[in-house]
């Protein structure tokens, strides 16, 4: 295998070096026909090496998605796992700036550590880097407003006690993923500052403070985020190893009865990727029935009585059937119906490295929709701690055959995403 004693994940030759990770040992059994024509088994052949399984999909058209950039070492400008077109950096500027609404609470970025440490770190001493984080600067009219951190995943970080300090290993090789969205930032209490980068106890991390003043405020534009790496001993550097990943601060109200439609979804580098569409829900139902035909009950028939003019008799029965008239069954019937909830919604005019970021969802086979439902709402309310949000993601299947990504005539293009609930809508049944 390339790259040493462990082996490289994947080939550096046939697929990008990114997407979700698995890395797992194979044990073979094998099974023999025995005289009496019988399989029983024969033992195993021993467990194989670290096998690592990718979750990603990379197109023939973008083989400039080289080896390395989504796979964390000790360098810099590494990408986080989305193709969305939001960030700056490693020679590339992008304008557009990912919207994001206060009131969201999943927006995250995804990423692979292969290694932790960091080339000089502290500059000729050594590449021991004490802590990991997301840093979070927020811009408003007048500039930079407020810079923090967050770093849930660093409890994640496999660590070793070296002379009885604890801090990250160097091979890490998994998976991270860390909440970015304002809601979050705002509310959750986990935002940091980095006043005291060490106290005195040498078994701790690099010490944090919590961040207690403003975080998002109503003056925030846009926010930016990039994993930084802080070295493990004075002066405790800090060192940027991302591209900038870039969020603008959507404030515009939710003015239609339906509201908006948040969109996640599985990318093609194996992380979640997010979108919300405003513009034009349209929502409805598309039904069909079996229907089946049973015997009917006997037809009743009156008739003229010869000796008693058009009296109807009343001492016998008028059909075969001892109560008569049993027209209350029979004939043809629903046995079942069946009904799916169809929706669709339009985007914002979105420009081409957009819309090319926003076909993914198209392609995905993992589709969820953001819903706030009576029943999350009261589970939330009723046990916190099972149900931390008053949100549901419900699996959705995109039902557009075709879209369009590019107009080089009209220039933006809008998708028309058309899709339907994965579950089907309960009905009566007899």
């Amino acid at each position: 295998a390339l790259g040493g004693a462990m082996g490289t994940p994947v080939s550096r030759y046939n697929v990008s070096r990114n997407g979700t990770f698995r890395r797992l040992k194979v044990t073979p059994y094998y099974e023999i026909i025995n005289g009496d024509g019988e399989i029983v088994p024969a033992g195993n052949g021993g467990q194989s090496k670290n096998i690592t399984v990718i979750n990603s999909v990379n197109q023939f058209e973008k083989d400039s998605v080289y080896y390395n950039q989504y796979t964390v070492d000790y360098y810099t400008s590494y990408r986080f796992l989305t193709r969305c077109p939001n960030f700056s950096g490693g020679g590339i500027t992008n304008d557009f700036k990912k919207p994001v609404r206060i009131d969201e609470q999943a927006e995250f970025l995804q990423f692979y550590i292969r290694r932790n440490y960091s080339n000089d770190i502290r500059v000729g001493v050594d590449d021991v880097v004490g802590a990991d984080a997301i840093k979070i600067i927020t811009y408003d009219s007048s500039g930079v407003e407020n810079t923090f951190y967050l770093r849930d995943f660093e409890d994640n970080l496999l660590t070793q006690n070296s002379n009885g300090y604890i801090l990250p290993e160097d091979t890490q090789n998994q998976m991270f993923i860390q909440n970015i969205s304002p809601n979050y930032i705002v509310n959750s209490g986990n935002v940091w500052s980095k006043d005291n980068i060490r106290n005195n106890s040498p078994s701790n991390y690099p010490y944090w403070n919590t961040y207690t003043s403003n975080t998002i405020t109503s003056n925030t534009i846009y926010y930016t985020a990039e994993l930084v790496k802080i070295g493990m001993w004075s002066p405790y550097a800090e060192r940027v190893v991302s591209l900038k990943y870039k969020y603008i601060i959507d404030r515009e109200d939710e003015k239609n009865a339906y509201g908006f439609v948040r969109f996640h979804w599985l990318n093609s580098l194996g992380g979640i990727d997010s979108y919300t569409a405003k513009k034009d829900v349209v929502e409805g139902l598309t039904i069909s029935r079996d229907v089946i035909e049973r015997k009917s009950g006997d037809r009743t028939w009156y008739q003229d009585d010869e000796n008693q003019g058009t009296t109807m008799q009343t001492s016998l029965y008028h059909s075969d059937t001892m109560r008569g008239g049993d027209i209350y069954k029979g004939g043809r019937e629903v046995s079942n119906v069946n009904a799916e909830r169809v929706q669709s919604v339009y985007t914002e005019p979105l420009n081409k490295s957009v819309a090319k970021w926003l076909e993914e969802m198209m392609l995905s086979p993992n589709v969820w929709i953001e819903m706030d439902t009576e029943a999350t709402q009261m589970g939330n309310a009723r046990n916190p701690y099972l149900r931390p949000s008053d949100k549901e993601y419900i699996p959705v299947i995109i039902t557009n055959s075709d879209v369009e990504t590019v107009n080089q005539e009209n220039g933006l293009v809008k998708f028309n995403i058309e899709y339907t609930l994965a579950h089907k809508v309960i009905t009566q049944r007899n």
